[in-house]
């Protein structure tokens, strides 16, 4: 409970998104693909989200269609969001 406590801190700011990035960048490449990027929308949803909102905010996030998405594009995306 503390952790979650803690990843929902307003004082984090800029280390939050890093963390939350880095827990979510399951194979450890520096970005996130779509389904690593399911498990970010499920962890702010807190359920997991329908396909048509998935694909919206994945269309967001991916705009160059690169299959993947780096850290400056998951902090574009939350910044829009």
């Amino acid at each position: 409970k503390a952790f979650m406590r803690m990843l929902g801190s307003p004082k984090l700011g800029r280390e939050r998104t890093n963390l939350i990035f880095a827990l979510f960048d399951l194979d450890g490449t520096s970005s996130i693909d779509k389904e690593e990027f399911r498990g970010i929308c499920r962890y702010y949803l807190g359920h997991h989200p329908t396909v048509p909102m998935l694909e919206a905010e994945w269309a967001k996030l991916d705009q160059d269609e690169k299959g993947y998405a780096a850290l400056a594009d998951y902090s574009r995306w939350l910044r829009m969001s």
